[in-house]
Parts: structure tokens; C-alpha cells; sequence
């Protein structure tokens, strides 16, 4: 909301809306677990080679795709004798693994887990690995019977007398006491699980969220007990930090013992001793070019089953896939064609292209840009001037689905022919061989601003102060008389 709220204050109403519509209208990549075959290894990954097998994770990276980008810390070697298919699990693997930890299980200690889909089933596995008295509750019978033939005492539906069956054997097990800990691997909207969760643990017991359900805490039940309800967080430490995805910076062992790249390894280590079976959970292996239709009832839970595996072939194949992409575009059906361009032509190198929906970009004050834009990696987008030291570009999906190329090379797009302009999106150090017009700071210092430049050739700045226009323009309508304005900025490195 807070969010919401600043665009509207710095962009309008109508602008805030059209952003949202854009970013409701776009597609998201699908898929965070995969294992696959290395086909190139980059700078500082020289840990892999080429034609290795690997598990990979992150949502922005292993997805449901022939040819994939990962970072080193999101991808682990596969062991020999774990077989491509089982590997796959590895992520999901992690997942469930991060909820074990957080649990904080021991020998002999007993565990509830809430919901029995392929989070909870392989939580059923690890938790009968390490020694620990399981049952379940689902609502699917096929679940439940599934999570007793790999360890737990019992599993049933979480009716009254299911509850009453699953209540007694804990009981039986503890002398009395409850449940050492509870796991929740469900989701949805019921308030039921975290009911349930209190009424099943013993005094002081652990309760973990792993899936996404909601939590509306029966307070007197939890402060009866003196519940200690933990969080566990997607593959483990490391999650949603850049510094360690993305820039490959690993967390001493001796302070974090088990980041998500050491729980994918971990959970592979499993597979090659047996202590941990996934075989069973595997209830079909599709195509992945042909998925859609096959997994569609799986949205309206007709699909039966937990597990379900995509493959996109030989990855020999991936490996000698063209880099470059051109496709025909649409011809102009409009009442009024447009007039050919002559040189202003535009070509983009759009990094995560799936994210950037609407764009306002600095262009050089050369007058109004017409024509279309040769984008790579994303629609061709139609080109228009908004004022003159801008360029507005708006991809517009649902009218607009015609391309010119796309292409995984910058120097492709900087190379074709009659391109003379290529503003270039990036959170990493472009590679463009020609003057650069940057919007924010290139470096601290001029030691970093003479390392990062490289070309020789001039680079110009300019500030973004769109955050503070509308208060100073504010200030200067309500001002009558004469204003005094005081600028400050940071000069040199900072200490």
C-alpha cells in the first residue's frame, strides 16, 4: 500500500493505474527446480564444466526452460547414482529440509505434519531419516496412504475422527504429552491448521510454517501452551540475497552451517544412500513444450498425484540452439501507414526483459524519435517522444505481438546495421563499445570511473531527481516572495 500510495504522489493517478494494468497484463516465468546438463560455464564458475549434471534452484532462474542462467550458489554437482529425475526434487528438497532444520528435531522426538502434498510428503521423509516418530493429516486419502508407506505411523483427514485417531497414537507415543513439534506444509485460507496445531502439541512445542496458510492464532490455545511458532524460509539462508545469489559471495561455514546451496547438496547426499525416496513421488514425466494443456486440470485440482516432472530433451540440443532469434512481423493493417524511418532507429538490450513492462528512458536531445524499435529479448514495441530529452516505449502485448529479433549477444545489437541508438537496461556492468548516456552515478571515484569506462570515449550523466519534483514544485506555487534554496550533495568516496 505504502508503495501504492508514493506512485500515485509521483506519478499520478492515471499513471499509476496503467502500471498496474501493465504489470497484471505480463507473463511470469514458471518453474524454481530443475536438474540439467551444463552446456557453458561463465566467469568465476569454473567449479562446473561443461557436460556436468546438476540440481539448480531459484525462481528467477531454474525455470521451465531448454537452456537456463544460473549463479554458482544456486547450483549443486549431482552425485553418481542419483538419477536426472530424482535430482529435480532437489530444490523442493531444500525447501522441506529448511522447515526440518527450523524445527530443531531429536531422536526419538514426535511430529505432526499438516498437509501431505509434495512439501509434506518429502517432510514425512526427512523427519523418518532423522529419527523421528511422524504422523500426518490431508484431506486426500491417496496422501495419506502415500505418507505411511514411507514411515509415518498414521495419517488421516482432519474430520473429527481422523483427529481423534492421530490424537491417540500421539499420546501413545508420548506418554501422554503431544507432539514434540508441528510442521505446516499447507495452504490456503483456513484458519483450521493452526487450530488443529494447538490442540495436537505438547506444552512448549515448536510450530513451523513451511507452506502459505493463514495464521490467525488462537491466542489462549498458544499462551496456554507457550507455543513458539518459527518461520521457515523458502531453501534456507542465503534466500533473497543478492549478495550471495548473485554475486557468489558464500557464508562462512563456521557461522552458517546450512545455506540453500548446502541444503541442495545435503538433500542429493540423501538420495545416493537411499535415505530418502522420491521415486514414489513421481506420478507422470510430460513434455515440456507440450505441458500446458496436459497440467491444465491441475488448476482446478483434477489432476491426481503430487509430483510431476517436465523434460526438454537432449541437451545436446540446447547446447547448439541459435543465440539470435528473427521473426516475420505483422504487416501494417492501419488506415494510415507509416511513413518508412530513415536513421532513427532504436535497438534495446533489455536484461530480465519479462520485467520491464513500461519504460521511461533518457535518450540524447536530438528531437522527436519515430519509427519501430529492434528489441532484444522482448516485443517489438512501438516508439514515440514524450518530451524532448525522453523516449517512451510500451510494450503493449495484447495488440502487439509482432518482432523484429531477439538475441542473447550485445554485440549483435550494436553491430546491425542501421542501428544508432542502444539504451541499455542492466544491474551489471554493460559491455556497449560506444558512448553511454547513464542516468545514475558510474562511480565514487575517478579511480573506479577510469576502471569502469574502458572505451575511452565520454560518458554523460544524468541525475534522477523525479522522486523530488512534485515538493519543489509544490514549494515554488505557495512561495510569494523571494526563495533561498540550500543544495547539499556527497562529494568522494564514502567512509
Amino acid at each position: 500500500m505504502r508503495k501504492l500510495l508514493d506512485s500515485v504522489a509521483q506519478q499520478g493517478a492515471l499513471a499509476t493505474y496503467q502500471k498496474a494494468m501493465n504489470r497484471l497484463d505480463s507473463y511470469t516465468p514458471l518453474g524454481y527446480s530443475l536438474c540439467g546438463v551444463v552446456v557453458e560455464v561463465g566467469a568465476g564458475a569454473e567449479q562446473f564444466s561443461v557436460g556436468q549434471l546438476v540440481a539448480a534452484a531459484g525462481n528467477e532462474f531454474a525455470l521451465h526452460a531448454e537452456v537456463n542462467w544460473v549463479p554458482t550458489n544456486l547450483c549443486v554437482p549431482v552425485p553418481d547414482g542419483v538419477a536426472p529425475e530424482h535430482a529435480a526434487f532437489a530444490t523442493v528438497g531444500a525447501i522441506a529440509m529448511q522447515g526440518v532444520r527450523r524445527a530443531e528435531v531429536a531422536l526419538g522426538e514426535t511430529a505432526c505434519v499438516i498437509g501431505l502434498g509434495l512439501i509434506g510428503q518429502l517432510v514425512v521423509r526427512l523427519l523418518v531419516a532423522s529419527g523421528v516418530q511422524v504422523v500426518g493429516l490431508d484431506v486426500v486419502e491417496a496422501r495419506c496412504r502415500a505418507a505411511e508407506k514411507a514411515g509415518a505411523l498414521i495419517c488421516a483427514a482432519p474430520d473429527e475422527d481422523g483427529l481423534h485417531e492421530v490424537e491417540r497414537v500421539l499420546l501413545d507415543r508420548t506418554g501422554g504429552l503431544g507432539a514434540d513439534h508441528i510442521l505446516l506444509a499447507a495452504g490456503g485460507d483456513s484458519n483450521g491448521p493452526v487450530e488443529v496445531a494447538a490442540r495436537l502439541a505438547r506444552d512448549r512445542a515448536r510450530v513451523v510454517d513451511i507452506g502459505k496458510t493463514r495464521l490467525d492464532l488462537p491466542w489462549n490455545a498458544y499462551y496456554d501452551k507457550e507455543l513458539d511458532v518459527r518461520f521457515s524460509r523458502s531453501y534456507g539462508p542465503g534466500r533473497y540475497d543478492d549478495r550471495y545469489e548473485l554475486e557468489g559471495i558464500d557464508y562462512p561455514a563456521g557461522y552458517v552451517r546450512w545455506t540453500e546451496r548446502r541444503n541442495l547438496a545435503c538433500f542429493l547426499d540423501l538420495l545416493v544412500d537411499g535415505s530418502v525416496d522420491v521415486a514414489a513421488l513421481i506420478s507422470g514425466v510430460h513434455p515440456g513444450r507440450r505441458s500446458g494443456r496436459r497440467l491444465q486440470p491441475a488448476g482446478r485440482g483434477l489432476l491426481q498425484g503430487v509430483g510431476f516432472l517436465l523434460s526438454y530433451g537432449d541437451p545436446a540440443e540446447a547446447a547448439s540452439l541459435d543465440r539470435t532469434m528473427h521473426v516475420a512481423t505483422r504487416p501494417n493493417r492501419s488506415r494510415h501507414p507509416r511513413r518508412r524511418p530513415s536513421s532513427a532507429h532504436v535497438a534495446l538490450r533489455l536484461h530480465r526483459s519479462g520485467q520491464l513492462r513500461h519504460l521511461d528512458v533518457a535518450a540524447p536531445p536530438e528531437g522527436q524519435l519515430r519509427g519501430r524499435a529492434r528489441v532484444g529479448g522482448h516485443d517489438e514495441v512501438p516508439v514515440r517522444a514524450q518530451r524532448p530529452t525522453q523516449v517512451r516505449l510500451r510494450r503493449r502485448s495484447r495488440r502487439a505481438s509482432s518482432r523484429c529479433s531477439t538475441t542473447t549477444r550485445s554485440t549483435r545489437c550494436s553491430s546491425s546495421p542501421g542501428i544508432t541508438r542502444m539504451p541499455a537496461w542492466s544491474a551489471r556492468p554493460s559491455s556497449a563499445a560506444s558512448t553511454v548516456f547513464v542516468e545514475k552515478p558510474l562511480a565514487l571515484t575517478e579511480e573506479q570511473l577510469a576502471a569502469g569506462s574502458g572505451n575511452g570515449r565520454e560518458d554523460r550523466q544524468r541525475p534522477r531527481h523525479g522522486r523530488l519534483q512534485p515538493e519543489v514544485r509544490t514549494a515554488l506555487h505557495r512561495s510569494a516572495g523571494t526563495l533561498r534554496s540550500v543544495s547539499r550533495s556527497g562529494v568522494g568516496p564514502l567512509s
